[in-house]
């Protein structure tokens, strides 16, 4: 978690809570993570000199919130880290076990989990479809630091449309008719 707030402090600074937000709505491809992890973990890292803080503007009766800024410190971590080769990310996927015992369940229980699933799936899509249109409308004319921004998008679009195109195939294979689709397209 410590890169993945480095790289949003790397963009611009931010107090704890914008940087929470920012995990839960667009960089939710990202990273995922709680008030309690960012603030834990921006704690440490200030303890580690690679980000400040200052307080910044208070907000009616509320404390000032604290503003973090990553460190020249700070940079030089989150280049070395980018230098070095990562690891595939372990999978954990609930659903994929659920299916593994399946046969156990009622076929109505499957076919319900599947729908859920993928509605979900198709509306994380879309938002990040709308995400893609909203910033990066003409990739070619953004900047390295933006096209490198829209290439980790994509692979989230990607990862998407790979979901729901499983859906259809689990669907035929099983023989479940899913509900109707909003009727938003889905573009790759």
């Amino acid at each position: 978690m410590t890169y993945a707030i480095l790289a949003v402090l790397a963009q611009r600074p931010a107090s704890g809570y914008e940087i929470f937000k920012r995990f839960e709505g667009a960089g939710a491809y990202l990273w995922q993570a709680t008030h309690q992890q960012i603030y834990r973990e921006l704690n440490g890292m200030e303890a580690l000199g690679y980000v400040t803080a200052t307080a910044g503007a208070t907000c009616g009766q509320r404390p000032a919130r604290r503003v973090h800024r990553i460190t020249e410190q700070g940079l030089q971590q989150l280049a070395d880290w980018i230098a070095e080769p990562c690891d595939l990310a372990p999978t954990r996927e609930p659903l994929a076990v659920k299916l593994l015992a399946g046969h156990l369940a009622s076929p109505q229980t499957i076919s319900r989990e599947l729908e859920r699933h993928r509605l979900a799936h198709r509306r994380k899509l879309l938002a990040l479809q709308k995400q893609a249109d909203d910033h990066f409308a003409d990739p070619m004319a953004l900047s390295t630091q933006q096209q490198l921004q829209y290439l980790a998008l994509r692979r989230a679009i990607g990862e998407e449309t790979a979901w729901l195109a499983w859906f259809e195939e689990s669907a035929k294979l099983l023989g479940i008719r899913f509900g109707t689709p909003e009727r938003a397209p889905i573009h790759g």
